[in-house]
């Protein structure tokens, strides 16, 4: 990367998942901040497009035009991405999906899947929290990493093998803008503008290092799947593992709100298409094995937050038994 605060971004929301160096990177990027090198696309049609891009397949090489704005070439075998662009905001956005995109589809290959949940520690058994869109991961993770006994796993991508394990993926968090919480440190946090949507503050795990979990495989204890409800307070039922199951395959095989560029994991030939088959099965026997292993619960939440909250961290606290 040519611009350093590129980097330094990228080491703030990655910063828990350093390691020594290797020898031969899973996945090569680069980034610069230019005019993209629209010359390098070849005069063939397009493979793929949606509102924000266009994409143009040649040979091993995928060419993904953001609309004139940033130009991002994959060359799948060599598992390398460039990415040109003079917007450092958009550039560092596409950077970060990248990442999680291509770093989530290699551990997919090797039986490792990313469920969208909060990801708990409590007592010696992992607890996940699958919440719907807005259900408040990132609150509710500030929230508990303050109780004694709980650790964080990841506030929105934990991760889960094929033998029913839990492991940690700790990468920044991010809250709405004006939600900061007041115990966390300015150097811990920073804003960001995303593209066609509301501004977040990024949260470092560094600010709470010490009740992150960043390299154990852990049990499940308890799955806990989350329901919008137009009631006034909250309520908890314990739910068969099947019903458990169900709202997995909505989070973990479908990968529903999990971060992912379309663009990048989506190809059309032959040989992606049963990769992408084996990964789907996968997922699946890992998400059943994982509902078999824990104790179900649905959570009904209500409009008002902190009763949620208290209701969740009532349930967690009577985890603690069960880990």
């Amino acid at each position: 990367m040519d611009d350093p605060e590129l980097t330094a971004w990228l080491v703030f929301d990655f910063g828990l998942l350093e390691a020594e160096p290797v020898r031969q990177a899973s996945v090569r990027l680069k980034a610069q901040l230019a005019e993209p090198p629209w010359s390098r696309i070849p005069p063939v049609t397009s493979s793929m497009h949606s509102p924000s891009y266009v994409c143009y397949d040649s040979g091993d090489e995928r060419y993904v035009d953001y609309f004139g704005r940033a130009l991002a070439i994959h060359n799948r075998r060599e598992e390398s991405v460039e990415i040109f662009g003079k917007d450092k905001n958009l550039l560092y956005e596409k950077l970060y999906l990248i990442i999680l995109s291509r770093v989530g589809e290699i551990l997919d290959r090797q039986g490792i899947h990313r469920v969208h949940a909060l990801g708990l520690a409590v007592g010696n058994g992992a607890v996940l929290v699958l919440l719907p869109m807005h259900g408040g991961k990132s609150t509710l993770a500030l929230s508990f990493v303050a109780e004694s006994g709980v650790r964080l796993l990841s506030d929105d991508t934990p991760l889960i093998t094929r033998g029913g394990r839990v492991l940690s993926f700790p990468v920044r968090m991010g809250v709405r803008a004006g939600d900061e919480p007041s115990e966390v440190a300015a150097e811990f946090m920073r804003p960001f503008e995303r593209e066609n949507r509301e501004p977040k503050t990024l949260i470092s795990l560094e600010a709470f290092r010490d009740k992150v979990v960043v390299d154990s495989l852990i049990t499940p204890s308890v799955l806990i799947v989350g329901q919008w409800t137009a009631a006034s307070e909250p309520s908890i039922v314990k739910i068969s593992r099947f019903s458990a199951v169900r709202a997995l395959v909505r989070d973990c095989v479908f990968g529903l709100g999990l971060p992912q560029i379309v663009e990048f994991f989506l190809q059309s030939t032959l040989r992606d298409t049963l990769s992408k088959m084996y990964i789907a099965w996968s997922r699946l026997y890992a998400s059943v094995v994982l509902a078999f292993k824990s104790s179900c619960y649905r959570v009904y939440l209500s409009r008002d937050r902190e009763a949620n909250r208290k209701l969740l961290q009532k349930l967690l606290q009577e985890s603690e038994s069960l880990s």
